[in-house]
């Protein structure tokens, strides 16, 4: 493929590339089926064979009702 030859670099850093880049917490963060809202709510995501459940853990965030307080949480935006 030459026509990307242009964007490959070697990595000549004294350290090993997915240490320097900090790949191995990012893949981490991204397989953890918790994830934290900007909120203080949470997301927990549960696979099974039959569905994927996402788990929206509302924190501090209030809204009018559940609903409402679930979209305030996705959102990111924090009422307390």
């Amino acid at each position: 493929m030459p026509d990307v030859t242009g964007l490959l670099h070697a990595h000549v850093d004294r350290h090993p590339l997915f240490e320097a880049l900090d790949v191995d917490e990012k893949i981490d963060a991204a397989i953890d089926p918790y994830v934290d809202l900007p909120s203080g709510g949470s997301l927990i995501i549960s696979e099974t064979p039959a569905l994927t459940a996402i788990d929206v853990n509302t924190g501090s965030t209030e809204g009018s009702g559940r609903e409402q307080s679930a979209v305030k949480a996705n959102e990111g935006e924090l009422y307390t």
